[in-house]
């Protein structure tokens, strides 16, 4: 391997933490990625008079709970049948050619959300790529300086990481939606099986395809910005790295890999003292309905605060990871690598 990744691992931390404006781009590049699970739990919704199915509730104040939690479902049931008939009556009653205009509004609103994304992280990405190599060389990185430089590379960097997304959507539609189709449909076992396999194997053949393409074009996009590259120029030399050093790229994506498993695990040894201040305000919650008064505000306080903190982390994780790149990248061209 060429790669020295405990000088590459020191590297980023000191720039990571050296230059704070870096974090600004790391920030933006953060945001794009978030998501959330509710597991909501099913609710009794049957009423029975059969004793051995009836669930027994002891004392008076329990039966009655009981009686009134049921019909109050009854009767949210019954609303909202007749919500759904009036929404179906209204539904009917818009023409056809509103519900198109409304799709396309829609449609446009999405690429344009999406383009604007892709755009911003592409910008943030550029602006973070060459502040990294402003600081490694030794050169103090302005965020002006950085920005112009973002904006330059932006578009060629968006190009690159649209080629993973293309492909992940060719993949989906050609292969794993017929795959769907194919079990669904009323064939016999052996042919659902056949072509099932045969879907299946094209499907891990496209993943393979879809993880080069995805390292080849990560690697084009900091050559772009360092080797001043248009994005075809970038693409195959982000391809002939990741052929060339294999084994290098693998190691520094599992390290990469554990650096983010150590953010989360900072994250959540962070989340203990906060969720402990929770617990302790809802047994004072408990005991004296009147210091919600105080509790709630000093929640709301808290629930900001993680949000911030969280994102912080994010964004230096960010960096940090993104940094690792950028250095290994510098250290893998000392040899020629041809471009064309």
């Amino acid at each position: 391997m060429k790669a020295d990744y405990g000088k590459i691992i020191n590297e980023a931390f000191r720039i990571t933490f050296k230059n704070k404006w870096l974090w600004v781009f790391g920030l933006i590049l953060a945001m794009g990625s978030s998501g959330g699970n509710f597991n909501i739990p099913d609710a009794p919704g049957s009423k029975t008079k059969d004793k051995d199915n009836r669930i027994e509730t002891p004392g008076k104040v329990n039966d009655v709970y009981k009686r009134t939690f049921e019909d109050g479902l009854l009767k949210a049931g019954s609303v909202l049948g007749e919500s759904t008939v009036s929404l179906r009556e209204v539904g009917r009653r818009i023409p056809i050619y509103y519900w198109v205009v409304l799709g396309v509004f829609l449609l446009i609103a999405f690429v344009l959300v999406v383009g604007i994304s892709i755009y911003a992280r592409s910008y943030a990405y550029g602006s973070l790529v060459q502040g990294v190599d402003l600081e490694n060389r030794g050169i103090t990185a302005d965020l002006s300086g950085m920005s112009k430089e973002g904006r330059r590379r932006a578009v060629e960097i968006v190009k690159l990481e649209l080629l993973p997304m293309v492909l992940a959507f060719v993949d989906l539609f050609l292969l794993w939606v017929p795959m769907i189709l194919v079990f669904m449909s009323e064939m016999s076992s052996g042919v659902k099986l056949f072509l099932g396999l045969v879907l299946l194997t094209l499907a891990l053949v496209f993943l393979i395809l879809l993880i080069i393409v995805s390292v080849s074009a990560g690697l084009g996009r900091i050559a772009v910005v360092l080797s001043d590259l248009s994005w075809r120029q970038a693409f195959k030399k982000g391809f002939y790295i990741f052929k060339k050093f294999f084994i290098d790229v693998v190691v520094m994506g599992i390290i990469n890999c554990f650096t983010g498993f150590l953010f989360g695990l900072a994250s959540c040894v962070i989340l203990i003292p906060f969720m402990i201040l929770i617990f302790i305000g809802i047994a004072g919650l408990a005991l004296s309905p009147y210091a919600g008064v105080v509790l709630f505000p000093l929640f709301g306080i808290m629930i900001v605060a993680l949000i911030i903190l969280f994102t912080l982390i994010s964004a230096i994780a960010k960096v940090f990871m993104e940094s690792t790149w950028v250095l290994l990248y510098k250290q893998l061209i000392e040899t020629e690598v041809p471009v064309g």
